[in-house]
């Protein structure tokens, strides 16, 4: 019920850029069908099976919301007498982002599926899949290839997993440039001269590009590497104005480093190994394309969700 209320507050008062994503799904449903991106369709569709007709933009939200709490509550967490502070600030954390329309709720959904569920690991990757292509997140099929050969690999220690992930990310690079004429590093600032062409307002938390070697490919290594380390050690370098709610959403992402470096893990476990791999896998893929700090919080509602039950599920195992 406190994530419910908190999404029509949030609604209501969040900051507009919290919503810029909505404004255009919301604009998506008095297209013709023909005019629609494949996003736009995918947003349509899924809002349409939850009565946006019906109930409008917030009562469809709120419906999709429960549907994944209910789920969440009855399944993963039907066992547990209650939530600690950390648990309920992650969970919080990724709704305020679920309290508009966007593509998170599935992405939430598959993610905890490929985590918790103990079903064919190549029959959770194929599902996932389907996903990333109707919803037009081709980034998801890279992301769901590297958890898939770190899991069928087995690997045993975050260390390892790490590198095998950064591993598989700089030879996916080269075989990228041999398929696409440029390198799939250099994605991110592709993205960042798209969004200066449409919008010449600069992005006020932009993760920047830089000139480090005249080599191309050599650059675009250095590039993503620099991001790792400043976007999840040093983020506010970036930040061309400070908000109160970025603030706060790296303080969770400092969490997470925390959660995966200083938190005890079993790797032989089941679900500790799927978690590590998770927030490996996810996040350095996140950063071979994200262009935007507060996208960049965002688009890790998934593995804030995924992490709050996973030690809510640990405290009470």
């Amino acid at each position: 019920m406190q994530l419910l209320i908190m999404n029509i507050m949030i609604h209501y008062l969040a900051p507009v850029r919290f919503s810029s994503d909505q404004v255009r799904y919301l604009a998506a449903f008095s297209k013709a069908d023909h005019a629609l991106t494949p996003d736009e369709h995918y947003i349509t569709n899924f809002y349409n099976f939850f009565l946006y007709d019906q109930l409008g933009a917030l009562g469809s939200i709120l419906l999709s919301n429960i549907v994944l709490l209910l789920l969440i509550n009855n399944t993963l967490l039907k066992d547990i007498k209650g939530l600690r502070l950390e648990e309920v600030i992650l969970l919080n954390t990724a709704f305020v982002f679920l309290s508009f329309m966007n593509k998170e709720i599935i992405a939430i959904f598959l993610v905890l599926y490929l985590v918790f569920s103990k079903n064919n690991i190549l029959i959770k990757v194929l599902l996932s899949s389907f996903y990333a292509y109707f919803s037009a997140r081709y980034y998801w099929f890279i992301f769901l290839i590297m958890f898939l050969i770190n899991k069928v690999v087995s690997l045993t220690n975050r260390y390892s997993i790490i590198i095998s992930t950064i591993i598989m990310v700089l030879v996916g690079n080269i075989f990228f440039y041999f398929i696409f004429d440029h390198f799939l590093l250099e994605q991110r600032n592709r993205t960042i001269i798209s969004l200066w062409y449409h919008n010449p307002d600069p992005i006020n938390t932009e993760i920047n590009w830089l000139h480090i070697s005249n080599d191309n490919h050599v650059n675009s290594i250095l590039n993503y590497l620099f991001a790792i380390l400043t976007v999840m050690i040093f983020p506010f370098i970036y930040f061309l104005e400070f908000k109160i709610h970025l603030i706060f959403f790296y303080l969770v992402i400092y969490y997470l480093i925390y959660y995966f470096f200083f938190v005890r893990h079993d790797i032989t476990k089941y679900e500790d190994q799927n978690i590590i791999i998770l927030m490996s896998t996810f996040i350095l893929t996140l950063l071979i394309f994200e262009p935007d700090l507060g996208s960049f919080a965002r688009h890790l509602g998934p593995v804030f969700t995924a992490v709050a039950i996973h030690r809510a599920r640990n405290l009470y195992s």
